[in-house]
């Protein structure tokens, strides 16, 4: 009888935790806010409208979630890169949006100033009509495509409990219903009129955070209930989306009580 020889089995080492927080990631997360506080003031300056206490107020609070959100994006991509569990527990892909949105702004930012001078002229009246066109591309493909098809992966390959799944799911239909999109085909399916444009472009926002932060309050209950094993990186990603979709409802009761065209 001849014996079979052993292969050896090779086996896969887990990936450690991310590394500890650090005072130079909190210096970092400083440098990051006060650039993205500047953009915010270098936009409202630009800005047409006569911004009140309450716009810079939900302005600033966003940007300052999204400079945290931003920063700890960088953060867990290098280290994912370098072998860390940092992109793989559901609250961290959460800090994922940081990164487009801030990419997005970016790209709208670069585009505008591209085709509108410093002065608020057009560079080139005959190209004007591309800024339309490429806000409705845009809007899309970052608004829509993107998000929903992010989300619906979530929901597949991340998500480790249904609450999870359920919060990820939601999170793809608001991604339609709560975009930009959506408010500019609202305004041209119903009769919107000044009386009724400040509803229009903020109920969205009122019903992203009304509907996503219960369901995100109860996923992190489960989590803790359930006692599931989770990174710190994990619980700073859900609580920044939490406080994210307070946000969300300032904005939209910004949108609906104190914005005028």
């Amino acid at each position: 009888m001849s014996s079979v020889p052993l292969v050896p089995i090779k086996v896969l080492a887990a990936r450690p935790d991310p590394p500890p927080l650090r005072i130079h990631h909190l210096m970092i997360c400083a440098v990051v806010t006060a650039v993205e506080l500047s953009l915010l003031r270098f936009a409202l300056h630009r800005s047409p409208q006569q911004q009140s206490i309450a716009a810079d107020s939900v302005f600033a609070y966003t940007q300052v979630l999204s400079a945290i959100g931003l920063t700890l994006t960088g953060f867990s991509i290098y280290w994912w890169r370098k072998g860390y569990a940092s992109l793989s527990q559901p609250g961290q892909m959460l800090l994922l949006q940081y990164a487009a949105t801030f990419v997005l702004q970016l790209l709208s930012m670069a585009l505008v100033f591209t085709l509108i001078g410093a002065g608020g002229t057009p560079r080139n009246s005959g190209i004007m009509w591309l800024l339309p066109m490429a806000f409705g591309i845009g809007t899309l493909v970052f608004g829509v495509l993107l998000p929903v098809t992010f989300y619906a992966w979530c929901a597949w390959r991340i998500a480790d409990s249904w609450p999870w799944r359920t919060l990820f799911v939601f999170c793809a239909f608001m991604s339609i219903f709560s975009s930009m999109l959506f408010t500019i085909v609202a305004q041209f399916t119903f009769d919107v009129g000044p009386s009724n444009i400040q509803t229009i472009i903020g109920t969205p926002y009122v019903l992203r955070g009304a509907i996503l932060f219960p369901i995100g309050a109860f996923v992190a209950a489960n989590d803790l209930i359930m006692r599931r094993e989770r990174s710190w990186t994990h619980w700073v990603g859900l609580i920044l989306w939490l406080f994210g979709q307070i946000g969300s409802l300032f904005m939209g009761l910004y949108y609906i009580y104190f914005w005028h065209m």
